[in-house]
């Protein structure tokens, strides 16, 4: 039997709890595609518990490499060190406290072959600290052309679904240091140097909502960078051309006043789901009202989203 190209699956590990990184781990190695190298980052040199947890599974499954920073670099520099390390045609994405379905680098694999694609987006579910699980919204596949103009409205892929060729890390020379928004930023760098994109329909992935996974600040500095990111983007600006540092740049915004209208704009733009999922209209449409007049945060997200489906709607008939 055939078993095809290597793929290397890439990961960082922190803080997580045990159990999710133990689920997460397994998940890999419970793959039905056999021919992968893991490489894991232990990003926290003193976290002893994630290291003898990974290397419990590297004892049974060589299959496992593990590389252990000196110090805390963060995400970015960890995920382009386990690049460094990589052996495999094909890169997948995996976050230390996510779970893969099992037949998810079968069906990516797939994909990226069938499809003639460079970079191939999974479809996800949501699951809580609670370990509750909420079905993510469910898009038909999306070719190329299509993602290229969605991407105009915000990011629609998560980034540990993703499953691409390892020459496109090569060619845009990894991840940038784009707080809180490196995905977003390497996603639109690849779209403007013609990498050709799928999203597939099956859902490959159930991607942890932790309470603590991201700060306050980084919420603010979230929004502020991918609003750039996404205005650059309309604007047919080679965003490689700029520099992260002035992504980054936030002197100059009402800091405080735009934290606590993001805040409160993402507390009510959740709240305003939650009731639409069950499908509580009339409260929608009056917390619809309220925010739009009060929140400015709430107002932008909104309507982008509206702008969102109806590109959607428009581009997939």
């Amino acid at each position: 039997m055939d078993m095809g190209e290597l793929i290397s699956v890439i990961m960082g590990v922190y803080n997580e709890k045990e159990e999710w990184l133990t689920k997460s781990i397994e998940s890999i190695l419970q793959q039905t595609y056999k021919n992968f190298e893991f490489i894991i980052v232990l990003d926290k040199p003193d976290n002893k518990l994630a290291e003898k947890i990974i290397k419990y599974y590297q004892n049974k499954d060589k299959r496992i490499l593990l590389l252990k920073n000196e110090s805390n670099i963060g995400l970015v520099k960890s995920m382009n060190r386990a690049l460094s390390f990589a052996k495999g045609k094909y890169i997948a994405r995996m976050d230390a406290d996510d779970i893969s379905v099992s037949e998810r680098l079968e069906l990516q694999y797939n994909y990226i072959i069938s499809e003639n694609v460079d970079f191939v987006i999974g479809d996800v579910d949501f699951i809580y600290d609670n370990n509750e699980v909420q079905k993510g919204e469910k898009f038909p596949p999306l070719f190329y052309w299509q993602i290229n103009e969605l991407m105009k409205y915000g990011n629609i892929s998560i980034h540990p679904s993703w499953f691409l060729k390892k020459e496109v890390y090569i060619m845009l020379g990894g991840y940038r240091l784009v707080n809180a928004c490196e995905d977003y930023d390497f996603i639109l760098r690849a779209i403007q140097e013609g990498v050709r994109c799928y999203r597939m329909k099956e859902h490959v992935l159930y991607y942890r909502i932790r309470n603590d996974g991201i700060s306050k600040k980084n919420l603010f500095i979230q929004y502020i960078s991918s609003q750039k990111l996404r205005y650059l983007y309309c604007g047919n600006v080679k965003i490689s051309y700029i520099s992260p540092d002035e992504i980054n740049r936030i002197k100059g915004y009402k800091y405080k006043k735009i934290e606590e209208s993001i805040l409160d704009g993402d507390r009510e733009m959740d709240i305003f789901c939650k009731n639409f999922k069950r499908k509580k209209y009339l409260k929608c449409i009056l917390l619809a009202i309220r925010d739009n007049i009060v929140n400015a945060y709430f107002r932008e997200v909104f309507w982008r989203n509206i702008k969102f489906r109806n590109m959607l709607n428009k581009i997939t008939g």
